[in-house]
C-alpha cells in the first residue's frame, strides 16, 4: 500500500483518489504515522456489472431453448404427481421429499411477467 504524507497527498489528491478508485488503498501519513486510508466506499465491480457482461448474459439467455410450459407449472405438476403418488400409496419407489420449492432468478415481479432482453 503506498503511503503519502499530508503535505504529498493535498498536491496530488485527484491521482490518489483516482488510484482508491482502481482498487488500491493510499496510506496517507502525519509525521510517520498512517492517520487515514483511501478506498472507494462501494467496490464499482460490485455495483454494476459491465455492459460487455450484460449484453452476453442477453445473448445467452436468447439462445437458450424455450419451454414448453412456463417453469412455475412444471414445478406444479412435479408437486401435484408427488402429491397423488404418496396418496395412492405408491410412495415405496418415490423420492423421499414430499414438497418441492422452485427458484426462479429472472427478477421477474410474477411467475406470468417478463423481462425484457433476458
Amino acid at each position: 500500500m503506498p503511503r503519502y504524507s499530508i503535505a504529498e497527498a493535498s498536491e496530488h489528491l485527484a491521482e490518489l483518489v483516482d488510484q482508491a478508485l482502481a482498487g488500491e488503498e493510499v496510506m496517507i501519513t502525519r509525521d510517520g504515522e498512517a492517520v487515514v486510508t483511501l478506498r472507494p466506499t462501494v467496490d464499482a465491480a460490485i455495483r454494476r456489472p459491465s455492459p460487455k457482461l450484460v449484453k452476453e448474459i442477453a445473448a445467452r439467455a436468447q439462445r437458450r431453448p424455450k419451454l414448453a410450459e412456463p417453469a412455475v407449472d412444471i414445478i406444479r405438476r412435479m408437486r401435484d404427481e408427488r402429491e397423488q403418488a404418496l396418496a395412492s400409496d405408491v410412495g415405496a419407489s418415490a423420492p423421499m421429499f414430499s414438497r418441492y420449492v422452485g427458484v426462479d432468478y429472472s427478477g421477474a415481479e410474477t411467475p406470468l411477467s417478463r423481462l425484457s432482453g433476458i
